[in-house]
């Protein structure tokens, strides 16, 4: 009897050491399936932050284009020269000055995109509608910008009006 006793002993010993090996596998198991989920949720973080990253870069792209295509739209077209100028003289006209154009250049520019306008203009009229005209020229439709202005009033002639020289640039898109 004390043999079979020990037998069961040391049975039940075996199957004590087993279930105590099977939880020290199981525990290690889920251990390193824990691991294994940090490491792909770490993964799937930069994944999708440099997924945002990219997307982000795209709609600045995207932005930056649409931006670009809305800058070339305030420079007229080469083709349009003759609608700028008559924009100028319509201001003028509005503004009760007269408007001479003395002379229209175009050269390349710094932007491959773009050519250079350059208008020398003469106005004559009342102080208070030149200085109107001047600032409503460049308030016109297209990206006019007045670089030189010279007013002065002629007084040889006895006459109230005043005189504008000027020069009016801007850019044209080929």
């Amino acid at each position: 009897m004390k043999q079979r006793s020990l037998h069961y002993f040391l049975i039940s010993l075996l199957f004590l050491a087993m279930t105590l090996c099977l939880w020290i596998y199981f525990i290690s198991f889920v251990h390193h399936l824990d691991a294994s989920t940090r490491s792909l949720q770490t993964k799937t973080a930069e994944v999708y932050a440099q997924k945002n990253g990219l997307a982000a870069t795209a709609e600045l792209a995207t932005s930056i284009a649409t931006s670009t295509d809305a800058l070339y739209t305030l420079f007229a077209s080469s083709a349009d020269v003759a609608r700028v100028v008559e924009a100028v003289e319509n201001e003028g006209k509005a503004d009760s000055v007269s408007v001479h154009i003395q002379s229209i250049t175009t050269a390349s520019s710094s932007d491959p995109a773009l050519l250079a306008l350059t208008m020398d203009i003469n106005a004559t009229g009342s102080w208070g509608n030149l200085v109107a005209f001047a600032g409503n020229v460049e308030r016109l439709p297209y990206a006019l910008s007045l670089t030189k202005a010279s007013f002065f009033q002629d007084g040889g002639s006895g006459s109230l009006a005043w005189n504008f020289d000027g020069q009016i640039t801007s850019f044209l898109s080929p």
